[in-house]
């Protein structure tokens, strides 16, 4: 099972969900009356018309990914960023809790915040690096770095993907349930972080009988942007700047400021895109593309572009040829080659529900019309969608007026258990495309993460139905 183990798990779930839409009727909510359309039976020849939707749907992360891959191609070749992540590692390396947890409580807090999860995923190859560098296993460094991605999307605030349409198809504020939303990430962040601080406790390491081979360590892991020595002389704050000065302008671009009516940055977007030379030529609209979009309304293709010229910066900087720059790019995207076919391997699984939409049924079956809100019944219908709805988006669309119409008087109730059940089941569902990307940069097979995790799992799944039963 080890070998192949994320491929297997999700074709697994794909041939489940193809089996579902054998027996399972599709259809749509109108109010809250079920419109049935009948069977929509997934058949060999649909196949190919699976992979074109789950290309679709998939694409601007696959690009994002591939611009991200040879982002840090360029940079692992580079003096300046090899001694930045040696210099971080020794640091860490005295103390290795303390830097785990501070780093988790970042990840954490970007992810709730954040319009968009994988931009968060920025960030985390530099700290894999530093991490694995510091001496740390790998399982602990996923849970520090994939895994706090994942406690975000417990119970996201402001942000994360699909959340804004989520809450506008159900009719909530970003603002319901708040607290008790804090409530969960401080549950989530200290669970998995007592996980983390227990594994990374040392342990003897058992001595092979005499004339047998030490077995490899399964924790041993090459980094896949692993750094060489760097040089003594290399100056290390330019690429300090300029990784700060990304840093900046990804976390800035990724938070939806009109939630908090802060307006500066589109009224100054729009002001930049009206400078013109002469009477009618808008120099900087041109420049930037017709795609160009104010800070805190970013996508992943912008932050893709954005990525291409700091990499470009940095080559110069650092003075690496273009014929080494191209080499450099190129290694990196076939590095990551892997992790993101696991991502279209996953959104695949999505396209199976996508063309025959079968959540509507099931749900107007387990909350039929006239129910009245019955917590346990509402987590396990949202247990059931969100294993094959990887969008939460797309959650909203399919249920969202039917359970608005429903539930009129337990909205917020409703919606904090989709969002938190979303969460929770990232964490081994194999349709979450943070999880299996992770496990896959990692190199870590699907079991050794479930013997890793199952503990953080229950004690998280203990709290979530406290918060279910008792306060809501």
């Amino acid at each position: 099972m080890k070998k192949n183990s994320l491929v297997k798990v999700i074709g697994i779930l794909a041939i489940i969900a193809i089996v579902m839409t054998w027996i399972f009727s599709t259809g749509s909510f109108s109010g809250t009356s079920f419109q049935d359309a009948g069977l929509s039976r997934i058949g060999f020849s649909d196949i190919p018309v699976l992979l074109y939707y789950a290309i679709y749907f998939s694409l601007d992360k696959i690009v994002y990914l591939l611009f991200l891959a040879g982002f840090y191609g360029v940079l692992s070749k580079t003096s300046g960023y090899q001694k930045l992540v040696a210099s971080l590692a020794s640091k860490i390396e005295k103390q290795q809790k303390i830097s785990v947890l501070i780093i988790s409580l970042l990840i954490v807090a970007l992810t709730a915040m954040s319009t968009q999860v994988f931009a968060v995923i920025l960030f985390v190859p530099f700290l894999i690096s530093v991490l694995l560098k510091s001496g740390i296993k790998k399982l602990p460094v996923f849970a520090t770095t994939f895994g706090s991605i994942l406690v975000g999307t417990l119970a996201p605030i402001y942000g994360t993907e699909g959340l804004t349409y989520f809450n506008q198809y159900v009719t909530i504020e970003f603002t319901d349930n708040i607290w008790i939303k804090i409530a969960i990430l401080v549950c989530g962040y200290f669970l998995l972080n007592i996980l983390t601080i227990l594994a990374m406790k040392p342990k003897e390491e058992a001595k092979p009988a005499k004339g047998k081979k030490a077995k490899v360590n399964a924790e041993e892991v090459e980094d896949v942007f692993a750094i060489e020595e760097p040089k003594e002389k290399t100056k290390i704050y330019p690429i300090i700047i300029v990784l700060g000065i990304l840093a900046i302008i990804t976390i800035m671009s990724f938070i939806d400021w009109s939630i908090f009516n802060i307006k500066i940055f589109t009224d100054l977007h729009d002001k930049l895109l009206n400078v013109k030379i002469g009477e009618d030529f808008t120099i900087i609209s041109n420049i930037l593309g017709s795609a160009s979009q104010a800070i805190g309304s970013w996508d992943l293709l912008t932050l893709s572009i954005v990525l291409l010229i700091a990499s470009v910066i940095i080559a110069f900087m650092y003075r690496v040829s273009i014929n080494d720059y191209i080499e450099s790019f190129g290694e990196g995207i076939k590095k990551l080659i892997k992790p993101i076919g696991i991502v279209l391997l996953c959104y695949f699984v999505f396209a199976i529900l996508y063309n025959s939409a079968i959540i509507p049924y099931i749900t107007s079956k387990i909350l039929p019309s006239g129910s009245s809100f019955n917590a346990l019944k509402v987590s396990l219908m949202a247990l059931i969608t969100n294993i094959f709805h990887l969008d939460l988006g797309f959650t909203g669309y399919s249920v969202g007026s039917y359970l608005s119409a429903l539930y009129s008087n337990s909205l917020s109730a409703v919606s904090l258990i989709y969002l938190s059940v979303y969460g929770f089941i990232s964490f081994i569902a194999p349709t979450s495309i943070v999880l299996m990307f992770g496990l896959s940069y990692l190199d870590i097979d699907y079991l050794s993460w479930i013997k890793y995790i199952w503990k953080f799992i229950l004690a998280m799944l203990i709290v979530l139905v406290f918060i279910f039963l008792v306060i809501l």
